[in-house]
């Protein structure tokens, strides 16, 4: 078995737009670097970053892997999502996710031709998600 981190190159995308993003990771860390909030136990509190839990957020990569060999399979895991997610492949579905305390495991061996392929992992405002 090898096993490859996709840690590097990743995006945090918003209606407004994007900054560099660090995976694993979170929304508020990655604003916080990015400089566009201030850390919310020193300056502004909670209740003024209010805003970012009604916001439907992508964190978005490339994946470049060669194709499997035959019968070789390749996945993609997630160590956790948080919390109402879709994970796409080039554009194509994998999974929807509804637990932030579980892992997810995606067969992308059928995705993968060589070249890069763009990964997405769509984030859905919880507060939105619950308030539905």
């Amino acid at each position: 078995m090898l096993r490859s981190a996709l840690t590097e190159q990743w995006r945090l995308e918003a209606p407004g737009g994007s900054c560099p993003a660090e995976v694993p990771g979170s929304v508020h860390t990655d604003l916080m670097a990015a400089g566009v909030i201030e850390d919310p136990y020193r300056g502004l509190g909670e209740e003024q970053l209010r805003w970012m839990y009604d916001v439907d957020w992508r964190y978005s990569t490339m994946l470049s892997a060669p194709p499997p060999a035959p019968g070789e399979r390749v996945d993609l895991v997630f160590g956790g999502i948080d919390t109402v997610g879709v994970v796409r492949l080039g554009g194509v579905e994998l999974g929807r996710t509804f637990n932030m305390h579980r892992s997810y495991r995606f067969d992308v061996g059928s995705h993968l031709r060589g070249s890069p392929v763009p990964l997405d992992v769509d984030l859905r405002s919880a507060t939105a998600y619950a308030e539905k």
